[in-house]
């Protein structure tokens, strides 16, 4: 099968070969050889005979091992070793009834920016800003005070908690499924719509179950005992873009594929 990669993590694919391997392999070499015969008849005083000649020519390439390779033989590799491996791949609500924080996971999706990625991505509010502090700089105060326009230390705001978030944080929609994942990713990549994600499950959120998106800056810089009271209190009125409703699998991706 041909995969066009939407994403692929080489240090974590790496990571998973070098352990089933015991190493990596670096550049493979096939060499492929051809024969060239000829043959004629001879015949000298009553002693018949045959003369044939024979050369052989071979040619060598050096093939480096690239990401989509490691990541084809690795499916080789697991298929008919999956639980050895704790490997699910997802085809009905069933097969996720045994999925757990370890289980790595094949499954189909629809996949989707998260509304918090959307406002604060270069589309949403980060890439308005720009513009409304030329707006707030031309205008000064009787914008901000005759019109909803925020001023300027909440564009400020705006700016800081943008620039600061991960550049997506990725949903998806399980095909036949109500449970959905979750992820951060380094970029766009045009990760949207249906697709092949094979990923690390490291945590489930249970139905009806509240989990804030993984790769919330402020969360990661809350103290412990704060982070601990702020996940006690669970959602708040206003913060439902934050956070995501189980059933759900918070995942680490390896690949992304179509």
């Amino acid at each position: 099968m041909l995969r066009s990669f939407v994403y692929l993590n080489e240090d974590r694919l790496d990571e998973y070969i070098g352990q089933v391997e015991g190493g990596l392999r670096q550049i493979s070499r096939r060499t492929a050889t051809e024969d060239h015969s000829k043959a004629g008849a001879a015949d000298l005083k009553l002693v018949k005979g045959d003369l044939s000649t024979t050369r052989g020519s071979s040619q060598t390439e050096e093939l480096a091992d690239s990401g989509p390779a490691r990541f084809a033989r690795l499916l080789d590799l697991v298929a008919g070793h999956e639980d050895d491996f704790g490997w699910i791949e997802v085809l009905s609500d069933a097969d996720l009834e045994g999925i757990r924080p370890g289980s790595m996971i094949d499954v189909s999706a629809d996949l989707y920016e998260s509304d918090v990625t959307k406002m604060t991505g270069p589309s949403g509010v980060l890439g308005m800003l720009p513009m409304l502090s030329q707006m707030q700089s031309s205008f000064g105060g009787a914008a901000s005070s005759s019109s909803k326009m925020p001023d300027a230390s909440k564009i400020e705001a705006l700016r800081a908690f943008a620039t600061v978030m991960p550049e997506l944080i990725l949903l998806g929609d399980i095909d036949g499924s109500e449970t959905r994942i979750v992820c951060v990713l380094p970029a766009t990549m045009g990760a949207e719509g249906q697709a092949r994600v094979v990923a690390k499950v490291k945590k489930v959120v249970a139905p009806g179950k509240y989990e804030p998106l993984p790769g919330l800056p402020f969360l990661d810089q809350m103290p412990r005992a704060q982070r601990r009271d702020f996940l006690a209190k669970g959602m708040q009125a206003g913060q439902e873009m934050m956070w995501i409703e189980g059933p759900a699998l918070v995942l680490d991706v390896l690949a992304i594929w179509r």
